[in-house]
């Protein structure tokens, strides 16, 4: 087995283990049967929060991490990004000043309730900003791995 296939493997291990871990996470949100608005959004935040903290430090293990053109597509997506996490994160929060979260759980009993609107807060603002900065962090990670790939190319 080739190291390319070996790293395409590792790959989408990585990407079964992001798959579990999210659904994992958003477990106790299923369970209570709450009907939460911002589902697809947390989805993507847990998925997201995962990559990118991954390749933010394993990029060199990516089949394509040595690629010119991977780094500048990640780095032009990047920032296309921002909007949509920071829309999600907004709304959410505007929801919990406004209406609270008490509204989405009221047919729970009231400790389940306190629990689970502490874990849908910390969760999905936790997620949301671990994204959000790996996003942040990618661009600068790859801008400076592009530029040492171009100085040390022609040394």
């Amino acid at each position: 087995m080739s190291i390319a296939s070996k790293k395409w493997s590792l790959e989408f291990i990585w990407w079964g283990v992001t798959a579990v871990v999210a659904a994992l996470i958003m477990l106790p949100i299923l369970q209570a049967n709450i009907d939460f608005p911002w589902m697809i959004y947390n989805v993507v935040y847990i998925a997201g929060a995962i990559t990118l903290l991954r390749y933010n430090f394993s990029l060199h293990h990516h089949p394509l991490s040595d690629s010119k053109a991977f780094k500048i597509i990640l780095i032009l997506t990047a920032p296309i990004l921002f909007f949509p996490i920071l829309e999600g994160l907004h709304d959410f929060l505007e929801f919990n000043d406004q209406e609270g979260l008490q509204t989405l759980v009221e047919h729970l009993d009231v400790q389940k309730q306190t629990w689970t609107m502490k874990y849908m807060r910390i969760e999905y603002v936790l997620t949301g900003t671990i994204c959000f900065l790996g996003v942040f962090a990618m661009i600068v990670k790859n801008i400076r791995s592009l530029w040492r790939q171009v100085k040390y190319a022609e040394v």
